[in-house]
């Protein structure tokens, strides 16, 4: 389980601000890892694990700006290493479905709203340089497969996208602590920030 505390002070450009402090949706997960199996000269490692974001945030539909989303998220995962002596390459592949949230901000003017189904996927390959620090390539791709939905009706050409290319370094001490420092650039961008 995962229950953020939440504070954002949000200010735009045209003067409009808002601060919100709170609850954010609570995550509750459960999974199965299996025991590490050699295949080769190497050792496979792999879990799932089914994520359910609960909608208990701080949310108002008189707030254009909410720590809480109002519908159910449901992100089942599955989750890969293969290590190869001082090599390792790893991913999580995601699907993301949301619920319909029924009372959107006001100031939209609609009835319901829904964000579309997406695959996501995080990924990594990496050579352990010295003991306890690797280095390597990692990223991360997101495509939306069905489009968002304003009073039930799909919204065209809404689908995103995005691919984050980059470098990274891990730095591990001790038995549980491990420091990650990532770098992306963004590239294939579509119908996003």
């Amino acid at each position: 389980m995962l229950q953020p505390w939440v504070n954002l002070d949000v200010r735009l450009a045209d003067g409009i601000s808002s601060t919100v402090r709170g609850l954010g949706d609570l995550t509750i997960g459960a999974g199965l890892q299996w025991a590490p199996k050699k295949i080769g000269n190497g050792v496979f490692v792999h879990r799932f694990v089914l994520d359910v974001g609960v909608p208990n945030g701080s949310y108002s539909d008189r707030q254009p700006i909410n720590i809480g989303n109002h519908f159910v998220v449901v992100d089942p995962y599955y989750a890969l290493t293969y290590a190869l002596g001082k090599w390792e390459v790893s991913a999580r592949l995601h699907y993301l479905w949301n619920s319909v949230n029924h009372e959107p901000y006001a100031g939209f003017g609609v009835d319901t709203v829904q964000a579309g189904q997406a695959f996501h996927m995080n990924y990594s390959v990496s050579y352990e340089v010295i003991t306890n620090v690797r280095i390597g390539f990692n990223g991360y791709w997101l495509q939306q497969l069905t489009d968002h939905k304003i009073n039930d009706i799909n919204l065209p050409d809404s689908l995103e996208r995005t691919i984050g290319l980059g470098v990274g370094i891990q730095f591990f001490s001790g038995r549980d602590f491990w420091i990650h420092l990532n770098g992306y650039k963004e590239t294939d961008v579509r119908n996003r920030t």
